[in-house]
């Protein structure tokens, strides 16, 4: 299953930037796979004033941990908005707990801008999920859909269904991160709780190494493809990425609407052959 991410900002940034920035937008780099969920957010009174008295006006841009795309992404929008835009902006990129994190982060004023994927984004804004029993948040402004976010699902060579993660050691991702929301979501359209796993919470880095070290059989990685994490456990060790078939996907779609239908293609990562549908 794939999501969006998009980018937040708060109002008077925004406005910054669409009137300084304006073009045509970069795609993605390859490390960067579809996305579904980013958003770029910024409350107004954080950012350094000076683009209107000719001083160049600092931005902070919170992304996420360094072996993700958030943080590989946000570096080289940074680094082309810092190129094109010197004489009225600086952006210091962040390395922070993504996507619900950089939220706080932004509503807190301690970062100007952030990528955020849509449902953590959905969940704020509507005190859901995630956010339930806090206040919604609604200090943001979603700027763009920067790309698709697939949930990508490595197992051990001899695990090749979500069905066989019942009873198994899995990696849901950061505690409290949108990655480990995905996983309960996904896992429930086959009936498999957290309860029924030994729940472990990774970043992609160190999931990558402990599938490799056989401390845990599968890990969720919600992320644009292909990721760095993944891409280098396949140069030493082998793993099934796990499908998602047509009858689930359509229960997960039911119930979570910001879910559609992607795959990963072929060699994306050398140790996976085939088309994986997720």
């Amino acid at each position: 299953m794939k999501k969006s991410i998009a980018l937040l900002l708060a109002l008077v940034m925004m406005f910054c930037l669409i009137l300084a920035g304006c073009g045509e937008a970069n795609e993605a780099p390859a490390d960067n796979a579809p996305a579904d969920n980013a958003d770029i957010a910024e409350p107004a009174e954080t950012a350094d004033e000076g683009s209107a008295s000719g001083e160049v006006t600092n931005i902070s841009f919170a992304s996420g941990g360094t072996s993700g795309t958030y943080y590989g992404f946000t570096g080289i929008v940074a680094q082309v908005l810092n190129q094109e835009l010197a004489d009225i902006m600086n952006i210091t990129v962040e390395s922070t707990g993504a996507s619900k994190a950089n939220v706080q982060l932004v509503d807190a004023g301690e970062c100007n801008m952030a990528i955020v994927q849509n449902d953590v984004m959905y969940y704020a804004y509507s005190a859901t999920d995630m956010f339930e029993g806090e206040s919604a948040v609604e200090s943001f402004s979603a700027v763009c859909s920067c790309y698709p976010e697939y949930v990508q699902i490595i197992a051990k060579p001899d695990i090749t269904s979500i069905a066989d993660l019942k009873g198994k050691n899995v990696s849901v991702g950061d505690a409290g991160s949108g990655c480990e929301f995905n996983a309960r979501q996904i896992l429930a359209a086959y009936d498999i709780s957290f309860d029924d796993i030994a729940v472990t919470n990774q970043s992609f880095a160190d999931s990558a190494d402990s599938l490799k070290n056989g401390t845990i059989d599968a890990a969720f990685v919600v992320a644009g493809y292909p990721t760095t994490a993944v891409t280098e456990l396949a140069t030493t060790y082998e793993f099934n990425i796990l499908p998602i078939d047509e009858e689930h996907a359509a229960a997960l779609q039911s119930d979570y609407s910001f879910y559609t239908y992607g795959s990963i293609p072929a060699d994306t990562y050398s140790c996976v052959s085939e088309d994986v549908q997720i």
